[in-house]
């Protein structure tokens, strides 16, 4: 169990915006009194959220799916990977050659989905280290 695993699991329990989750992940990745009282639309909005992952994992690779055919017990399901393919020599390489991390978010909504991928990216670097 990470230190991410309790928002992880609030998110994908979220079936829509939630001020309270904003605010937990405000405070969750540290960015400041300040920010944790006017946290943002982090569930609201999807550039809200691909701003918050350009902020936490600034140059990572962001693919997102929504599909008609993949079903969630709530309805359309929406899938986000985030990887980093910079390899220890600063190079970037191919999504495939397994460099670096990768992690993937799934949920209704496109917010979630990209948000429970950064914190799964985040768990895989605290598992790297």
């Amino acid at each position: 169990m990470s230190k991410y695993s309790d928002i992880i699991a609030r998110l994908e329990a979220a079936t829509g915006p939630d001020r309270d989750i904003d605010r937990t992940i405000a405070f969750d990745l540290g960015l400041g009194e300040a920010q944790i009282i006017a946290a943002g639309d982090y569930t609201h909005s999807i550039d809200a959220a691909l701003g918050l992952v350009n902020r936490v994992l600034p140059g990572c690779n962001i693919n997102i799916i929504r599909s008609d055919t993949i079903q969630s017990t709530r309805g359309k399901m929406v899938s986000c990977d985030l990887y980093d393919t910079t390899g220890s020599d600063g190079e970037k390489y191919g999504r495939f050659q397994g460099v670096g991390w990768e992690a993937c978010g799934a949920a209704d909504a496109i917010e979630l989905a990209i948000l429970i991928a950064l914190f799964r990216a985040l768990e895989a670097q605290e598992q790297q280290q």
